[in-house]
């Protein structure tokens, strides 16, 4: 059983994706404003209610512990993995709903986890008609999908007793597979953001 403070741990890390995710949305704001498509104080809405939750987990479950074992442990991870694609959907649907874009919960539930799992899957029967702001969100969320399964495979398999060398060089292309290299999780983001 967990205590409060264990919770507290898993739960608190999740600010990290909620804030890019929050600060994704404002950037939608800007081709709403530029093709006066009436989305912009929506989408503003959308990014606000994610930021301000970033920034309450962030600063109201703060953890007194003094080691990392909660966090170490394999199925704490799990935990956190599971929670962050569930508290990341359900913020991602906001663009979807309060645009109106999409009509129902389930749809934008859908549309949001085919985003962030970059399913490439979608409810809309005609794309092109949705708001440049939505097309955006969009598109943003199905990059921050492929950049945090790229995160995560980094972050977690280590954990998991596997190489995450021999499966970084598998994915990336031109990646040199004949000797050891020192990937990093600092490097790799570096090099994706660059690119």
């Amino acid at each position: 059983m967990l205590s409060r403070e264990d919770w507290k741990a898993v739960v608190r890390p999740l600010w990290v994706p909620l804030a890019g995710e929050g600060l994704a949305m404002v950037l939608c704001v800007w081709p709403a404003l530029h093709f006066h498509d009436g989305t912009e104080w929506r989408m503003l809405l959308s990014a606000a209610a994610t930021l301000l939750t970033a920034w309450l987990l962030r600063t109201l479950l703060r953890t007194r512990h003094t080691h990392s074992e909660p966090l170490s442990d394999k199925r704490m991870s799990y935990v956190t993995v599971t929670l962050m694609w569930v508290v990341m959907t359900l913020f991602g649907m906001l663009p979807f709903l309060l645009t109106g874009s999409s009509r129902s919960v389930t749809d934008a539930f859908f549309e949001s986890m085919s985003g962030l799992t970059s399913s490439g899957a979608t409810i809309f029967p005609d794309v092109e008609r949705l708001p440049q702001s939505v097309l955006l969100w969009r598109s943003l969320s199905e990059w921050m999908g492929g950049f945090v399964i790229i995160l995560l495979v980094l972050a977690v398999v280590p954990r998991l007793g596997l190489n995450k060398y021999s499966l970084y060089t598998a994915e990336a292309s031109g990646a040199d597979n004949t000797g050891k290299t020192t990937t990093t999780m600092r490097s790799t983001v570096q090099h994706t953001l660059a690119v």
